[in-house]
């Protein structure tokens, strides 16, 4: 018996920054996911500035805001070239505002088969106080996610996460 719906072409979305632990998702799923036909789709997520610094000037916080588009502009080139040397096809898209939620709206928007995520491996106490965008992620995203640790990660750190 066939699938109902069956489609060679899958629809990857994987977040990427400037961190290791996006750089090492980014790496895994190339290596061990993706596949010819396959669409990877790159989602880079700006803080909006107006609700993490209310007290600077309209002024200071349009030149924070220009420089992070242009270190976003940067990390999604990066990326993308590294996409086009792997001869995979790929697009990108970089929103401003809360990455969890908007990461978990560009899920729906894009229709993905699979979230590719990677995580800062915060100790727990960090974790509780500034929030773990891979697990919000993956408890809220309407596809798969696949949350790609770091090798060095000692298990005991997992088991008490």
């Amino acid at each position: 018996m066939e699938p109902f719906f069956s489609s060679d072409c899958r629809e990857i979305l994987i977040a990427v920054d400037n961190s290791e632990g996006s750089e090492l998702a980014f790496n895994w799923a190339l290596r061990n996911y993706c596949k010819r036909h396959d669409h990877v789709r790159l989602i880079h997520v700006v803080r909006n500035f107006n609700d993490a610094i209310g007290s600077l000037p309209k002024e200071a916080i349009s030149c924070l805001e220009q420089q992070a588009m242009t270190s976003a502009r940067a990390v999604v080139e990066k990326y993308m070239r590294r996409c086009a040397h792997a001869d995979v096809d790929c697009d990108w898209r970089i929103a401003c505002g809360d990455e969890r939620d908007l990461i978990c709206r560009e899920v729906m928007r894009v229709c993905a088969d699979v979230l590719i995520v990677g995580t800062r491996s915060l100790p727990p106490v960090k974790k509780a106080l500034l929030g773990s965008v891979s697990e919000f992620c993956a408890h809220h995203s309407a596809c798969p996610v696949i949350i790609v640790r770091p090798k060095e990660t000692k298990p005991e750190l997992l088991a008490a996460q």
